[in-house]
């Protein structure tokens, strides 16, 4: 008999978010159970209440501080935005900001990892690394609003959904891999 597959969204995004990493005899009972019969919705229900609970240990032990407050500060700069009905919808607004968008972007990855590598080769320095991490959470989550805005006209209530969502995402952003702050505050703890 061929053993069956888990869902591979569920695993992927367990993964993606160390759960697997965190607590092996988790990921292990998850994918015993389901191979002894347990439905794919009770593997998805079980998958998404470790990713929460991991996602709710990353921001209470600071770990997502950065990204938190990147998100925080674009909240700020978007709600201004949107009471001043800015930027209007239209393809050519939208076509324009993702043109700049993109030299934009690749000059801030540019720019991380110069100033990276300087504070790597002198004493590692937790600051610069939590301000580079918030202020690209900002611009990436500024830069995307600007773009959707340009095409389509949000509403307060559709606003608040697109951040809910965009906040789920900052708070499950698993934080050893997408800055060296994270790994340098678990270090220091």
């Amino acid at each position: 008999m061929r053993p069956r597959k888990s869902p591979f969204v569920a695993r992927w995004l367990m993964e993606r978010l160390g759960v697997a990493e965190r607590n092996p005899p988790l990921a292990g009972d998850l994918e015993e159970e389901f191979q002894n019969g347990r439905s794919a919705l009770w593997y998805w229900r079980q998958a998404v209440v470790a990713m929460a609970l991991v996602s709710i240990g990353n921001l209470r032990s600071g770990r997502n501080l950065p990204v938190l407050a990147g998100w925080l500060a674009q909240i700020a700069a978007v709600c201004t935005l949107w009471h001043f009905d800015w930027p209007h919808p239209s393809l050519a607004c939208g076509i324009l900001l993702g043109l700049l968008y993109v030299p934009a972007g690749v000059c801030g990855l540019f720019v991380r990892r110069r100033l990276s590598e300087y504070a790597s080769r002198r004493v590692p320095s937790l600051p610069i690394d939590a301000f580079l991490t918030a202020s690209g959470t900002f611009v990436g989550y500024l830069g995307w609003y600007l773009i959707c805005a340009c095409f389509v006209k949000w509403t307060l209530y559709e606003l608040a959904i697109v951040q809910s969502l965009w906040f789920a995402g900052c708070a499950v952003t698993r934080p050893d891999s997408d800055s060296r702050a994270s790994s340098k505050l678990s270090i220091l703890r």
